[in-house]
This record gives C-alpha cells, sequence and structure tokens, in this order.
C-alpha cells in the first residue's frame, strides 16, 4: 500500500477568490499528531514548521497571515469528532486539522508559480501539487485581477469579524449582506458563502464565473525507511502531472472543472443553508460522489494508488487516463553474504529471447481492460502467449518479429498486467521467495487449496526451502503437467524466485608459485617473531574482474587456460571474461551464441578452477 498519500484536494481559483472546493477522503488519518497552524509568518525557508524549501513564495502581509492562521470568520465551532455523527452545517469540514480556508490560501500560488511543480511542507505534510493558470491572457480574467478581489475580500472579512465581536447576532445577516453585495458588485454566482449557489451551464469562454486557476493537490507523509523524496517525484510525474492536463484540456474544451466545482460548491452550500437542521458529513460527502464525475474520478485515484492498483478513469465522459505508480522492488538475496539492491526500477526491464512472459491475470480478464481499439498482435499474443514459450519461439508462432513483441510484452509490464521470467521447465531451481508479503499469506492458501486441492501451498513451499532442480520436487514423472501450474501459479503470486548459476575464477596456489619472483613466502609471510611455527597453507584467491585483470592475473588466467587442449583452452579465454559472478549462465550463452553443451563442458574442464553458486534472479 502506498501509505505515504493521504488524500487529494482541488484548489479552484477565480474572480470570486480561491476556495477548497474538494478534499477527499472525508477524514485522512496521519501517523503522528501535530500542532494546529504554523506559529510564524508565511515566505521563510522554515518558520514554526512551515517549510518552502525555495519552492513557494506568499506575499501576505502582517495582518493578512493573522487573520489566515485564525481562520477568519473565526466563530467558536466545536472540531468534529471525525465520526461521521450528526454535525452541524459548517462543522467538521478540517482537512488534516487545516481549516479550508487556510488551506485555499497557501495552495493558491502566485502567477510566476504556476504551470510548475508546487510542493509546500506543512509541518509533517507535503502538499504536491501543478497548479494550472486558465486563459491568464484574457483581460479581466487573470490573477491580477483576481488578487484585487481576494484583497477586498479579506478585507470585508476583517470587518465582518470585527462586528461579530460586538454584535454577535449580527453575523448572519452580516455574511449573507457580504455574499449578496459581492454577487452584484461582480455579477458572480455564489460559492460557499450567502447559501445555496444554482449551477447555471455557462461554456468554458463566457458566463458569469471564470475559472482562472485550479491546483490538484496531493497531501502525502513521510514514512519510516522509505525514500520519500522519490515517492513524491514518482506521484508528481506518474498520476498528478497527467491528471492535471486531462482536466485542463477538458476545462478549455467544455468548462469540465468550471461545471463541477459549481456543482460541488452548490451540494455543500445546501447542506449550509439547513442550519437549523443537523447533518452528517458523511452524506454531504456520499451525495458528492453520486452527482459528480469529477469527486468519482478524484476518488477512484485515491483509493487505487494507496492500494498500489492501476487506475483507469474517464475525465468528462470523453478523456481515458490509466495511471499508476511503477514498481519499485528491493532485491533481496536469500543469501547473507549477497548486498540487496534497494530501489530499482522494474518498469523497463531488460529482454532477451530466451525470456518468457507469465500474465498475472486471465486473459480474459486483460483483454476486458484494453481499450476499443487495441493491437492486432497484443490481442493475439494475450491470446496464445504461455509461460513455457520463449519470445524466440512466440516470433515464430506470431510471425513477426522479436521487437514487436518485445514491444508489446513491455506494454503488459508496464500495466502490471504480466511479468518477465524464464522459461518454466522442470529444470529450473526455484525457492520460496524470501520477501512474500505475510499479510497475503491467508488468501493465497484459500485460493490454492480451491485450485489444487490434493496439495498444501504450506507444504509446497517448504519443499522449495532447499535449492535443488524442481525435477527433483515432484513425486514422479506423471504429476509433470500439475506441478508446472503450481510452479506458475507460485511464480504468478511471488511466492517463489528462480536461482541461477553464477560463475567465478579462482587461481590455485601451486599456480601462483609457477610465476618467478612470487612464491609462497611472498604472497603469505609471516610477521611473527615466533618462526617455530609451520608457514599455513595458501588458499585459492578468486579474481575480481577477469576482463580487467592485471598483468600477473593474466598470466594466471593463461597458465590455467594451458591445463587442458587448444580448442577447449580458446573457448576458456574466449568465456574467462564472464566468469566474475556477474551475469547468470544463461547469459553468457546468448551473448557468445554458444550451446549450454560447450558451457558445460568448459565447467566440467576447469572445475578445479570455477566456482559456481547459486542466486535468485535480479
Amino acid at each position: 500500500m502506498h501509505t505515504s498519500l493521504l488524500g487529494l484536494l482541488l484548489i479552484c481559483y477565480s474572480s470570486r477568490g480561491h476556495q477548497l472546493v474538494f478534499s477527499y477522503p472525508r477524514n485522512p488519518k496521519k501517523s503522528a499528531p501535530r500542532s494546529t497552524y504554523p506559529s510564524h509568518r508565511a515566505g521563510r525557508t522554515h518558520a514554526g514548521g512551515l517549510e518552502l524549501d525555495g519552492v513557494l513564495e506568499l506575499d501576505w502581509d502582517d495582518g493578512e497571515w493573522e487573520r489566515v492562521r485564525n481562520g477568519v470568520p473565526n466563530t467558536a465551532k466545536p472540531r468534529n469528532d471525525g465520526t461521521g455523527g450528526d454535525t452541524r452545517a459548517g462543522q467538521g469540514d478540517e482537512f488534516l486539522g487545516f481549516d479550508p480556508q487556510f488551506l485555499s490560501d497557501i495552495l493558491s500560488p502566485k502567477v510566476a508559480l504556476c504551470d510548475r511543480r508546487f510542493q509546500l511542507t506543512v509541518d509533517d505534510v507535503t502538499f504536491v501539487g501543478h497548479p494550472t493558470l486558465l486563459n491568464a491572457d484574457r483581460p479581466g480574467t487573470g490573477h491580477r485581477f483576481a488578487r484585487v478581489i481576494q484583497k477586498k475580500r479579506l478585507t470585508d472579512l476583517a470587518e465582518l469579524a470585527s462586528a461579530a465581536v460586538k454584535d454577535p447576532s449580527s453575523l448572519a445577516s452580516s455574511k449573507k449582506d457580504l455574499a449578496s453585495s459581492d454577487a452584484s458588485r461582480f455579477g458572480l454566482s455564489s460559492l460557499g458563502v450567502g447559501g445555496p449557489a444554482a449551477v447555471t451551464p455557462i461554456g468554458p469562454d463566457g458566463g458569469t464565473h471564470q475559472l482562472t486557476m485550479f491546483n490538484l493537490v496531493f497531501a502525502m507523509q513521510p514514512q519510516g525507511g522509505s525514500n520519500f523524496n522519490k515517492q513524491v517525484e514518482a506521484m508528481y510525474n506518474h498520476v498528478l502531472v497527467k491528471v492535471t492536463a486531462g482536466l485542463k484540456y477538458e476545462q478549455l474544451r467544455r468548462g469540465y472543472v468550471r461545471r463541477e466545482a459549481e456543482l460541488i460548491m452548490s451540494i455543500k452550500d445546501d447542506a449550509q443553508s439547513k442550519s437549523s437542521a443537523r447533518i452528517r458529513m458523511a452524506d454531504v460527502m456520499e451525495r458528492t460522489l453520486a452527482e459528480s464525475s469529477l469527486a468519482r474520478v478524484l476518488a477512484h485515484i485515491y483509493h487505487s494508488i494507496t492500494t498500489n492498483l492501476m487506475a483507469h478513469v474517464v475525465i468528462d465522459s470523453s478523456l481515458d487516463l490509466s495511471l499508476q505508480i511503477p514498481a519499485s522492488v528491493t532485491r533481496q538475496s536469500i543469501y547473507p553474504e549477497a548486498a540487496s539492491i534497494e530501489d530499482e526500477e522494474v518498469d523497463n526491464p531488460t529482454l532477451r529471447p530466451y525470456h518468457a512472459l507469465l500474465l498475472l491475470y486471465d486473459p480474459e480478464e486483460i483483454l476486458k481492460s484494453l481499450p476499443l481499439d487495441p493491437s492486432p498482435l497484443l490481442v493475439e499474443l494475450i491470446q496464445i502467449v504461455t509461460p513455457t514459450q520463449s519470445f524466440e519461439e512466440l516470433q515464430t508462432t506470431l510471425d513477426c518479429s522479436l521487437s514487436q513483441i518485445y514491444r508489446h510484452a513491455a506494454h503488459l509490464v508496464h500495466w502490471r498486467k504480466a511479468k518477465i521470467i524464464h522459461v518454466i521447465s522442470t529444470r529450473n531451481v526455484y525457492v520460496a521467495s524470501p520477501n512474500v508479503d505475510t499479510n497475503l499469506l491467508p488468501y493465497l492458501v484459500d485460493d490454492f487449496n480451491n485450485r489444487f486441492p490434493q496439495l498444501e501451498l504450506t507444504s509446497v513451499l517448504s519443499d522449495l526451502f532447499t535449492p535443488r532442480p524442481y525435477a527433483n520436487v515432484m513425486p514422479s514423472k506423471d504429476h509433470r503437467t500439475l506441478y508446472l501450474e503450481v510452479i506458475t501459479y507460485l511464480l504468478r503470486h511471488g511466492l517463489v524466485v528462480q536461482v541461477h548459476i553464477y560463475v567465478y575464477l579462482v587461481i590455485p596456489d601451486y599456480i601462483r608459485r609457477k610465476i618467478p619472483g612470487l612464491g609462497s613466502s611472498a604472497i603469505g609471510s609471516t610477521t611473527s617473531a615466533d618462526q617455530s611455527f609451520p608457514p599455513l597453507p595458501e588458499e585459492p584467491i578468486i579474481v575480481p574482474d577477469p576482463e580487467q585483470a592485471s598483468d600477473l592475473e593474466r598470466e594466471w588466467i593463461a597458465m590455467v587456460a594451458n591445463t587442458q587442449p587448444q580448442p577447449v583452452a580458446s573457448l576458456f579465454l574466449r568465456l574467462v571474461r564472464y566468469f566474475a559472478g556477474k551475469l547468470h549462465v544463461e547469459e553468457i550463452v546468448f551473448r557468445e551464441n554458444i550451446t549450454r553443451k560447450d558451457l558445460k563442458t568448459i565447467l566440467s574442464r576447469y572445475r578445479e578452477f570455477l566456482i559456481t553458486t547459486l542466486y535468485p534472479d535480479p
């Protein structure tokens, strides 16, 4: 689960000012408590928990900042307890403990900071967005005009708060007068103050209400042990920018964002107008999701990202978007001496003719998720591919080039519909994966028992703790088909990994002794003052990189090669650069275009000088 994502917010900036139109989920949860507001003015690198990191500069004066901090007008309303119970209208609308007006202010940057990445950290919550200008070059619709309206409204709000302190009974009528005054002065529809607003179907280039800017913001929080900067980067590049571009396109084409914003605000205003009744904030959210397609799109994106799934959404019933955070894996060896490789991108795998494609879902399910006009070759590939067929064999079956197969296979891997594996065979060595998600085991046990009632998942995994050819795990050859289906299931769910043979070159002591001027005393001389003890026996040494061997190491390698007849020695010298434990034997065979029998001959003839080890797939 992508737990760093806390929620989504949509800020709209129009000639009425900026407003937090929609936020989801209703009650996002954070991992640690935080203070309510920063205790210092904005516009500094670090101010009481507000980190700007040179990204944002707010141009409020001290008085404006104090009013924003205090959420003017600041009537004494009890805070929602988060239970979703009956609540007075206007209560319980805070998001992550922040007042909506405060969020709309800090997440509405100046024109100079729009149309680019926006990142702002308040205490332990990081807000990431891409504020987008709309029709900024038209007179009377840009941010300069909106700033004039905003400053006027802040002044009016301050006067309203001052009047409320002197005469609390006048607050309601003053708010209504203020809203109607604004609407009559600027010819705008009310969006949240002074009663419900009517939704008027206005085109994108006309009407009384002009949308100047919108900012879709993702609220994120660092989680322990994760690389938060990379998470933010991935979220911005692969999800936020794409959704923002789609919303801008539909807004400029048909006024979609403005229309949906007015619809959402009218629902809120309708709830606020029922001041004499007690309402449930959960009901307001439920109605919003039922009536607003934009709200449903954003909610679907949130749930997909937080559950690490691909999100397919349709914006304004016309624009299809497929979104996901590219998968990153940690290669954790089953052997303690092997290093781990963290945050390795697997979105663009290296493909080889000896690889195979393993579908992660049933072919029918994958075909249903394709667009209306998919590639015929992609459809045929999904229908006939099996994990026991290599890409080289598929090339003949599909009568196409390898590059075409690679392109379609990479497409399926990118959208998490398939994974690249080596051809499944009983000669391969599989072991239980060290990175199994234990939370999924109860579900997988039940699912495995339903698919293979004659076997038990725990028993099969226990048989795979010791590396050995998969054929040795099968009771008999009659069970071959069943056990191939079982290993396919285990690979699909990441319960096992395949291990491969890696080769290292070692030089024994007697070879090193034959080099003039470098005997046993020179290599392993003792510094002890007591010479009565015999010298320790020399151990073989590993040549770390035969391809970059020193002059002395090359002499050793030549002596090792000459221990066999010339044809075998020539092949050994050709392959020795791979004997550094960096490439497995299948890759060596592919790169040098030799047969497995040729490599097996080298490993057998030079077994005294070669060490083979088993490591899992990278």
